[in-house]
C-alpha cells in the first residue's frame, strides 16, 4: 500500500483517482481528496480515526509532509524501514502483515478458513436482514483494508475467545465518536482533528499513563494468543492502533482466503479501564469512569443531551470548540455503531449544524451553565408533555376500561414515539437559535410543544376505532383532559422555573 495505488478516491470535480497509503495523506493535507469511493458507511469511523492516529504517530513533533515521498518515508520510520507491515499479504506469517500480527508459530493449527471479508466483518448479520453476509467474492484490496482496520480497531466480544478493543466499555459495547468538524471537506477535518491530537497529547500520556516510546503499531508485535502476551497499557503510546482479533490473509492457489484463531484474553491488558483510554473522540461517563456507552435508541436528542450537557460527562476532545474553530459551516458530529448479544443495533449517526454566534459563545466561555441549563430545562418541558398531558389524554380516548390492555399500551407508545421524534427534528436548533435570549427561548418552546401534542392527538382521534356510541364524548374528554394537564403542568412547570 506504500507503492501500489490502493485505495480510490474522488478529487475536486469528481474525478477518479486510486491513490498509495502516502498518497492519501497526501490528498488530506493539500484538500484534493474529496471521498473514499469504496469505503462501506459503518468502516468510515474506523478509517478515519485510523488516519488521524498514524498521522499523528508518523508527524509527532514535526510538520506535515507535503508530498507523497515524504509521508512514505514518515510511515516506513514506523515500521524501522520495512515494508512488509503495510502489505496485505506476507507469505512468512511468522512476519507483520497490515493489520495482521505475527503468529510465532505461524498458522498451521488455525482451524477457521474463510474467503470473504464479509465473514470477518464487525456487523453481525446472521439474520441477512439488512446487509448479506459473505457478499464479497471478488472485493478489491482498498476493500480488504477498510475491513481489516474496521476488525482490528472496532471489534466487541463475539463468542468465545473474539474479544473487543481496548477502548470500548466491554465487549457489547460501542465506540463512540463525537466531535466538531468544519463542514464536509476532509481536508479541513482532517488537520483539524491533527491539531486536537497534538493538543492533547501531552494530558493523555500523563493522565493514562501511557509510554511516549510504547508500542504504536500492535500488528508488529508477535502474538500467540496467550494471556501472557497482553500487552500492558504503560507499554503503549497514547495513539497506539490496536489489533483485536488474530487473523492473516493468505494467497492459495490464486485465490485470497482468511485464516483466524481465537485467543485467551484481549490484546491490550485494559478491562479494568473499561474504554477510559484517552480517545480523543469518546466522552468520559464520570461515575465510572467509563466510555460513553450509546444503546439501541441511538443518538436521540436526550442522548445528546446527556452527552453534551451533563456535568457528570466529561467531553472528548474533539467536540471541544476553540477560537480557531470557528467557521461558517461548523457541525457537532457523532456516530457509534451500536452492538449486543450476537446482534448489531444499528448505525447511528448525527449532524447537527452550529451557528456562528453559538460557536463563538462557547469559544469564549469558561462555563457552559447557560446552555446546559437552558437545554436541560427543554428536555424537562418535552418530558412533562409526553407523560402529564399527551399519554393521559391518549390513554383517555381509548377508554379506562382499555388502559391496561397491551395493545393500548403499543398504541401509545408508538403515539409518544411519534411525538418524540418530532421534539428529537427540532430540539438543537431550537437550542442554539434562542438560547442567548432572555427568556432562552422557553416559552416559545413551550407553546411549540403543546401544539405539537395537540397536532399527535388530533392523529389519534382520526385514525383510532373508538366505538361509535362513545366516540364523542370520548374525544371530548381527551381534549380537555390534554388542554388542562398541558396548562397545569407544562405553561405551569415554565411558571415556577
Amino acid at each position: 500500500m506504500l507503492t501500489d495505488p490502493t485505495f480510490w478516491t474522488s478529487k475536486a470535480g469528481g474525478t477518479r483517482w486510486a491513490l498509495t497509503l502516502p498518497g492519501v495523506f497526501e490528498g488530506l493535507v493539500a484538500g484534493t481528496l474529496e471521498n473514499f469511493l469504496g469505503l462501506a458507511p459503518h468502516q468510515a469511523q474506523a478509517w478515519w480515526s485510523f488516519l488521524v492516529q498514524l498521522a499523528a504517530m508518523a508527524t509527532e513533533g514535526e510538520e506535515l509532509p507535503r508530498s507523497e515521498k515524504a509521508w512514505k518515508a514518515r510511515l516506513l520510520a514506523l515500521t524501522q524501514g520495512k515494508e512488509d507491515p503495510w502489505n496485505l499479504i506476507v507469505d512468512d506469517t511468522r512476519k507483520p502483515a497490515f493489520l495482521q500480527p505475527p503468529s510465532p508459530k505461524g498458522i498451521e493449527d488455525w482451524n477457521t478458513r474463510l474467503h470473504t471479508i464479509d465473514e470477518i466483518d464487525v456487523l453481525a448479520t446472521a439474520k441477512n436482514h439488512d446487509v448479506k453476509g459473505a457478499r464479497a467474492r471478488h472485493a478489491l484490496p482498498e476493500n480488504w483494508a477498510y475491513t481489516l482496520v474496521n476488525l482490528q480497531t472496532m471489534s466487541g466480544s463475539f463468542g468465545a475467545g473474539n474479544h473487543g478493543i481496548a477502548r470500548m466499555n466491554g465487549g457489547l459495547g460501542g465506540r463512540l465518536m463525537i466531535g466538531v468538524i468544519p463542514g464536509v471537506s476532509y481536508s479541513r477535518r482532517f488537520i483539524r482533528d491533527l491539531r486536537v491530537l497534538r493538543d492533547a497529547y501531552p494530558g493523555v500520556l500523563k493522565t493514562h499513563g501511557y509510554s511516549a516510546t510504547g508500542h504504536r503499531l500492535l500488528w508488529l508485535v508477535p502474538w500467540t494468543g496467550a494471556l501472557k502476551d497482553q500487552v500492558k497499557v504503560q507499554d503503549l503510546h497514547p495513539w497506539f492502533i490496536e489489533v483485536a482479533r488474530r487473523v492473516r490473509l493468505v494467497m492459495e492457489d490464486g485465490e485470497l482466503v482468511i485464516y483466524k484463531t481465537t485467543s485467551e484474553g484481549t490484546r491490550v491488558d485494559a478491562k479494568a479501564r473499561k474504554g477510559y483510554m484517552g480517545d480523543p473522540w469518546i466522552p468520559i461517563a464520570l461515575d465510572g469512569p467509563t466510555a460513553v456507552t450509546v444503546g439501541d435508541e441511538g443518538l436521540t436528542y436526550r442522548k445528546l443531551h446527556t452527552i453534551l450537557f451533563s456535568e457528570k460527562v466529561l467531553p472528548s476532545a474533539a467536540q471541544q470548540i476553540t477560537a480557531e474553530d470557528i467557521c461558517e459551516d461548523l457541525q457537532l458530529y457523532a456516530t457509534v455503531l451500536v452492538r449486543g448479544q450476537g446482534k448489531t443495533g444499528g448505525l447511528h449517526e448525527r449532524i447537527i449544524p452550529i451557528p456562528r454566534d453559538v460557536q463563538q459563545w462557547v469559544a469564549h466561555q469558561t462555563t457552559s451553565d447557560t446552555l446546559r441549563a437552558c437545554a436541560t430545562l427543554r428536555v424537562q418541558f418535552a418530558g412533562l408533555a409526553a407523560s402529564k398531558a399527551l399519554g393521559p389524554a391518549l390513554r383517555k380516548l381509548m377508554g379506562d376500561d382499555h388502559t391496561g390492555s397491551k395493545d393500548v399500551k403499543r398504541w401509545v407508545g408508538r403515539l409518544l414515539q411519534q411525538f418524540d421524534k418530532q421534539v428529537d427534528a427540532r430540539f438543537f436548533g431550537d437550542l442554539f437559535g434562542h438560547f442567548l435570549e432572555p427568556d432562552g427561548g422557553l416559552p416559545a418552546w413551550v407553546e411549540w410543544l403543546i401544539k405539537q401534542g395537540q397536532d399527535v392527538l388530533k392523529t389519534a382521534i382520526d385514525t383510532y376505532p373508538v366505538p361509535t356510541m362513545r366516540r364523542y364524548r370520548l374525544i371530548s374528554q381527551a381534549t380537555g383532559l390534554y388542554l388542562g394537564c398541558a396548562h397545569k403542568h407544562v405553561r405551569g412547570a415554565l411558571k415556577n422555573d
